[in-house]
């Protein structure tokens, strides 16, 4: 339960730190019609939930309140009212009057007749009014284009009918995506062109007017939320008009092309994001000014991040890392900070690595690191902290990414330990000399202990809350809270160091003594807190270790809403009496879970089962077998484990016919998982494992067929037997019982020898280990023929001490299979013999004990 809210937590930070990354007016997700996750403010302070809720939006009207808005919008619907009654003339003079107004109540961009993105956050209510205002504005477009008509030939009309429809156009790409942004703006730009307003013109301005036109049409359709039932791409149909423009000499800015890269790169079309990429990398050869700059290539990398598909060819996040190099050597080459990568460049490749799969993703992540760090603090003092476009400054959420790749690290993992304590540290350095984006944040904390957890340390996952209380407690403005504590208690109960239960207690003590001082009952203990103590109760082992933990669980349960248990809670006692060979108490516990109104898992029962199962008590087994038969009536679909446990049981029992009901239990959860839509495809090994084990403790005489034939029905039910599944047939034939006829033993012994060999075949991709020669060592005993049998134990002995498996179980096993033989084989005289007396070679690969 740790584990999956400290990846909560993580992932959480993750994503807040991704979406800082790359200011874009329109969201990936909205595009693909998925919801917007929301990020709690404690674990980003300075982004609310709900202004994650609106990221990728943008601010409507700027400060303008909303009944100022509400009143243009009352005198326009106004004027649509009227139109039968207004002559053209009147429209032409009031409609693009109400157009500049919506326009100032906007924002018009300074450098072109168009009006600004904006990056702000925006509530529900000003969104519905700007979807409102947009609606209306182009029924204003229209109207205007009806007077035009009416017009024609008329000497009198001075309408600058392209400039006003070009901001209707504006609106539309630059409003919240929706399903209309690119077919609404569609049709008002065919009526200006059939209108006559896009032909070619001897105005001097008419390159700049016709890009402005081509450039809001191709962003409307770029952040049209596409119809899949309609077959509509917007990215494909800007790509179209952009094709248009350069077939009619049109020539479209890099702005414009760079839009038509981010239509793809937010629906996560990397292949023709690429190619528009490489097409842009050939025309700045003939023209520079189209050479790709920072934007352009951050739009790529963000096409890389969003990708979700399988890739063909390079791993994304290689083809991100050369990208960034490409951009490093343009600028050092021209010195023109539009090439400079800044920290949104950064930022997504070190995302990319720290997301990869491959074994240095983590490292990969730092380099990048490092680099952006080297290339900042080289050039901070050019860094143009007012243009958000070239920003250089690297911030905690870099950090965190690499952090988090090293907390996923599953191998090496002590040397992602202490290069995280380097980072930290690195953090610290770099906000002493002046950078106040990066310092070490709760979360970052939060990830290193989680870190330590997994490797093993909890002392050091301990030092570590001492440096968040000195950090933190004293600072009004950061509310602690429990994770970091939660998460070392977890540590505690995962170790396998003695006295877990008092150093476990010892941090829930610290908690409640921290959160009376502060006043801060964000610290207290919860039910996670709790529950991880009863798991760290558990590990430990001490006497009364079970009832100890039903008493935590009392206490829960008398408490507040806060440590009321839950099923996990009550499933962790319920392993601890199962685990106690206590199943009558076990079962009591999963009564009370139910009748605390919580619905147990097969989890909760197969804690049960096994409580029974290994008790060894008189009736274990059938009060096993009364559970399962009780959730089966149920319609619980239970997975193959919990039976296997049951026929594990049976396996156990003084039953005289548990063979028999074992195979009828095999049979029937063979049968079940067949029909069972959720485990239709659970035929795992537990199953077949367990039915080997009945076999392996039974008097039949036939044991060691029946245990071949389970290996057959593995293979039938396309499983890969392992190697455990051959050494319990190994198991069953050196197990025969003393009335097995002749027959029969000689069938084991071959039975034993195929196996053997077998494994020993480039057929096979397993190896035998040191408990397949010592089964095969005492199925030597069911040989009759005295020097057949000495010939096959020097054999076997043979085989084992080339393949370097000799262990001590094997050398004990040795001394009682072949007494006469012994000290010859193994090169003594007499007197006791130890593995670590004999060829080292010989045990070369194996545990010696």
């Amino acid at each position: 339960m740790m584990a999956l809210r400290t990846l909560k937590l993580v992932q959480n930070i993750e994503r807040a730190s991704c979406l800082q990354r790359f200011p874009i007016n329109i969201s990936a997700k909205a595009l693909t019609r998925n919801n917007h996750s929301s990020i709690s403010a404690k674990i980003n302070p300075e982004m609310s939930t709900e202004s994650m809720k609106n990221m990728g939006s943008i601010r409507a009207f700027g400060a303008a309140p909303l009944d100022k808005i509400e009143s243009l919008y009352q005198q326009c619907s106004s004027l649509l009212e009227q139109k039968h009654s207004l002559d053209s003339s009147r429209m032409t003079h009031e409609i693009p009057r109400m157009i500049d107004e919506w326009t100032k109540l906007w924002g018009k961009d300074s450098n072109s007749n168009s009006i600004k993105s904006r990056k702000h956050f925006i509530s529900e209510e000003e969104e519905n009014m700007l979807r409102k205002g947009v609606k209306i504005v182009d029924r204003l477009a229209h109207l205007l284009l009806d007077a035009k008509e009416a017009n024609a030939g008329s000497t009198r009309d001075r309408t600058n009918y392209d400039s006003t429809l070009n901001l209707a156009l504006s609106f539309w790409a630059k409003s919240p995506p929706s399903k209309i942004n690119g077919p609404r703006a569609q049709k008002l730009m065919d009526r200006m062109e059939a209108a006559g307003l896009l032909s070619k013109s001897n105005d001097k301005r008419w390159p700049e007017k016709i890009q402005i036109t081509y450039g809001a049409m191709i962003q409307a359709h770029c952040i049209t939320i596409d119809d899949r039932n309609e077959d509509q791409n917007g990215a494909m149909k800007a790509l179209e008009l952009l094709d248009k423009m350069e077939a009619n000499n049109m020539h479209p800015p890099l702005r414009i092309y760079n839009s038509c890269i981010h239509g793809f790169a937010v629906r996560g079309m990397i292949d023709e994001a690429e190619k528009l990429f490489k097409r842009l990398e050939m025309l700045s050869e003939v023209n520079t000014d189209l050479r790709p700059d920072v934007l352009t290539c951050s739009t790529v990398l963000n096409a890389y991040l969003k990708y979700r598909g399988k890739v063909q060819g390079k791993p994304l996040e290689k083809r991100a890392d050369d990208l960034l190099n490409r951009m490093m050597r343009r600028y050092e080459g021209t010195g023109d900070v539009q090439y400079r990568p800044n920290q949104y460049t950064f930022g997504t490749v070190i995302s990319m690595f720290g997301k990869s799969k491959t074994a240095t993703g983590a490292e990969d992540a730092d380099r990048i690191l490092q680099m952006f760090i080297g290339l900042y603090e080289k050039e901070k003092q050019s860094v143009k902290k007012d243009e958000e476009k070239f920003s250089l400054e690297p911030g905690t959420g870099h950090f965190v990414s690499v952090l988090l790749a090293y907390q996923k690290r599953r191998l090496n993992v002590s040397s992602a330990v202490q290069r995280m304590e380097e980072l930290l540290l690195q953090m610290e350095t770099l906000h002493g000399t002046g950078n106040d984006k990066i310092q070490p944040n709760y979360q970052c904390f939060v990830i290193y202990i989680d870190a330590l957890a997994k490797s093993g340390l909890p002392e050091k996952a301990e030092q570590v809350l001492s440096r968040i209380e000195s950090s933190f407690v004293k600072e009004e403005s950061f509310d602690l809270n429990n994770y970091g504590y939660n998460l070392v208690v977890d540590a505690w109960a995962r170790s396998r160091k003695p006295g877990r239960e008092k150093k476990a207690r010892a941090v829930i003590d610290r908690m409640e003594k921290l959160a009376a001082e502060t006043g801060n009952k964000s610290i207290l203990p919860d039910k996670l807190t709790y529950t991880c103590l009863i798991n760290a109760i558990t590990g430990d082992r001490q006497k009364g270790y079970e009832d100890r933990c039903a008493e935590i669980l009392s206490m829960m349960e008398a408490g507040n809403d806060r440590i009321n248990p839950d099923l996990i809670t009550y499933n962790s006692v319920v392993k601890a009496y199962s685990g106690a060979r206590r199943p009558a108490e076990a079962e009591k516990f999963l009564r009370k879970m139910e009748d605390a109104g919580l619905s147990p898992n097969f989890l909760c029962y197969n804690n049960v089962l096994n409580a029974y199962g290994k008790s060894q008590g008189k009736d274990s087994a059938q009060k096993a077998l009364q559970i399962l038969e009780s959730i089966e009536s149920r319609g619980m679909e239970l997975p193959a484990v919990s039976y296997a446990i049951c026929i594990d049981a049976l396996g156990r029992s003084e039953d005289p016919g548990r063979v028999r009901r074992a195979e009828e239990l095999f049979e029937r959860c063979i049968l079940r998982l067949n029909k069972s839509q959720s485990h239709a495809n659970e035929f795992s090994g537990p199953i077949f494992n367990a039915l080997q084990s009945v076999y392996i403790r039974s008097d039949e005489p036939n044991k060691a067929q029946k245990s071949l034939g389970v290996i057959k029905m593995m293979e039938e039910h396309g499983l890969r037997p392992a190697l455990s599944s051959y050494n319990s047939v190994l198991s069953s034939c050196s197990r025969l019982p003393p009335n097995t006829n002749d027959k029969l033993s000689r069938n084991a012994i071959e039975i034993a020898a195929k196996v053997v060999e077998y494994l020993r075949s480039d057929d096979s991709d397993l190896n035998p280990d040191s408990q397949s020669y010592n089964s095969l060592l005492w199925v030597c005993n069911c040989i009759l023929d005295e020097n057949e049998r000495r010939q096959t134990v020097h054999a076997v002995f043979q085989m084992c001490c080339n393949d370097g498996l000799l262990n001590s179980r094997f050398l004990a096993s040795l001394k009682q299979v072949a007494r006469d033989q012994f000290f010859k084989l193994v090169g003594r005289q007499g007197g006791h013999v130890h593995v670590s007396d004999l060829d080292p070679s010989w045990s070369q690969n194996t545990d010696v004990y």
